[in-house]
């Protein structure tokens, strides 16, 4: 009938899909795609944690160990020198950093002990092992610092004890200084070391060098034979020895030094390294190179 089939469909929900379903628009995928993206958020955030604390250490080795003594006597007292002599204990620290060496500053005066230490160890100028590089560079540049801040305290001790007393015993310095730098190297596994002296190179005391150059045609044998009666050869072998601030032909007193008494200071001084096992690498009243190597 035409009536009973009108209303057939009537009231009937049509279906969607297969099961009377509708189809999902997606939501699933959405999250799927974003439980992705934390995951490998969350693995790259431990790749990098990883990276930076977990990698091994990388660090340099120790190389050499350095050495400076510091005449602190009248020599040093005027402003210029004390300058000269900071920028090239300076100088010297930026070389032994490329050594990757150990450095210890040493000092003497006119009242105190023959031979002092500025610190008490030696500073070390090479990259530790860190697993960061900057953080080992970081503490490198602090101990360069501290070096050179502790030639700089050599200066800011009691005036007196530089211009008192018998005048500058170099000789007595330096053979202590050497047996600390061999005690120093072997504690520290080196073979390689460097030795550099700041002062004018004149001796007085016992081993008097205007006694024993009175004139032109003095000999340094002899002041090298009463340096061997007091048992006072450096222990250098091997060494590489530097002297900086000799040579400049003025001594503390103003006095022009003349150029014939400077040349047998220099022999002097050359031949005393020699006997003792160094090698006298660099003698100049300002060096362009500390420590020099020979």
């Amino acid at each position: 009938m035409v009536g009973s089939s009108s209303s057939r469909g009537k009231g009937k929900k049509k279906y969607a899909g297969k099961g009377g379903k509708k189809p999902a628009r997606g939501g699933s995928g959405q999250y799927t795609t974003l439980y992705i993206g934390v995951v490998v958020g969350v693995l790259v955030v431990a790749a990098i944690f990883a990276f930076l604390f977990f990698r091994p250490k990388d660090g340099e080795t120790q190389g050499a160990a350095c050495a400076i003594v510091v005449d602190r006597t009248g020599s040093s007292v005027n402003e210029v020198t004390r300058a000269s002599y900071i920028e090239q204990a300076t100088q010297m620290v930026d070389a032994c950093r490329e050594l990757r060496a150990s450095f210890a500053v040493f000092y003497f005066d006119n009242q105190n002990a023959k031979l002092q230490e500025a610190s008490d160890e030696p500073f070390e100028l090479w990259r530790p092992a860190t697993r960061r590089k900057s953080v080992g560079e970081e503490e490198v540049a602090e101990e360069k610092e501290s070096a050179i801040a502790a030639v700089e305290s050599v200066f800011e001790t009691d005036p007196e004890a530089s211009t008192g007393g018998h005048g500058s015993d170099i000789v007595t310095a330096l053979s202590l200084a050497s047996q600390s730098l061999h005690q120093q190297a072997a504690v520290e596994g080196v073979d390689e070391t460097y030795l550099v002296v700041l002062t004018d190179g004149y001796q007085t005391g016992d081993l008097s060098m205007r006694r024993a150059f009175p004139d032109r045609d003095a000999k340094v044998g002899p002041l090298l034979e009463h340096t061997r009666d007091l048992d006072l050869i450096p222990q250098l072998d091997g060494v590489a020895v530097s002297f900086g601030g000799v040579g400049g032909g003025v001594a503390s007193d103003r006095a022009q030094i003349p150029p014939w008494f400077e040349a047998l200071v220099k022999q002097y001084w050359t031949q005393l390294i020699e006997e003792a096992g160094g090698g006298m690498c660099v003698y100049n009243v300002e060096p362009a190179y500390l420590p020099g190597v020979c």
